[in-house]
């Protein structure tokens, strides 16, 4: 296993810039957390740039908070689009819901409400990779890997993620193609223009170690 680089320092005060909003800067020490904390978020509103400087550091770093950017939403909304092109993977029931699933009960069959729960029985990381390669071979979309992570949108909403790219990336804060944002925007159906999103898990500052994956040749 790759030994750590050694960890380099940096002045939490060297981000106090115009061009980093104020809710993602850092704690004024080197703490875990956010400038504002996570209610800082809400005064946030969409990010359609981030400054390079909010990259990913190669190796064992004092990291900026992890953000993908897409499009936030919940799955209820974006189910019929993906059943359609058949790219839901569900889950398996197991044995203990057998009763529940196999019950024959309807009566809530007209709940909207409960529709919801449709997405309880979805297998996220399957579904992503489906999704993905049909972006890729279906769509001729090669700029961006489609993901669909956990977020954080700017509305203090926990949700899923129409992602096509991250600032842990070699590339880091670059945008894909707007031709090929706008065939996905299209696609999807989405009204409002792609934003950066808060990551879930590493969506603030801290120590952590980022690599960056080879580009094969040839």
């Amino acid at each position: 296993m790759p030994r750590p680089s050694p960890f380099r320092h940096y002045n939490p005060r060297d981000f106090d810039n115009d061009n980093i909003p104020y809710s993602l800067r850092p704690p004024t020490e080197y703490l875990s957390g956010l400038r504002e904390g996570a209610l800082g978020i809400s005064s946030l509103g969409p990010v359609s740039q981030l400054p390079p400087v909010l990259r990913g550091r190669r190796g064992y770093n004092y990291q900026p908070p992890k953000m993908h950017f897409g499009w936030w939403f919940l799955f209820k909304d974006l189910e019929p689009i993906l059943v359609a092109h058949d790219l839901v993977v569900r889950r398996t029931p197991n044995i203990y819901d057998a009763e529940e699933v196999f019950s024959g009960d309807d009566e809530d069959d007209d709940n909207e409400e409960d529709s919801a729960s449709a997405n309880l029985d979805c297998n996220t990381i399957a579904t992503e990779r489906k999704l993905s390669s049909f972006v890729r071979d279906v769509m001729g979309i090669n700029s961006c890997k489609i993901r669909m992570p956990a977020i954080v949108s700017y509305k203090q909403q926990a949700s899923l993620a129409i992602a096509m790219t991250h600032n842990y990336r070699r590339t880091g804060t670059e945008l894909p193609p707007q031709e090929d944002i706008r065939k996905l925007q299209e696609f999807f159906g989405f009204q409002e223009e792609p934003c950066w999103s808060l990551d879930m898990m590493l969506g603030h500052w801290g120590i952590r170690s980022v690599s960056f994956r080879k580009v094969r040749k040839g």
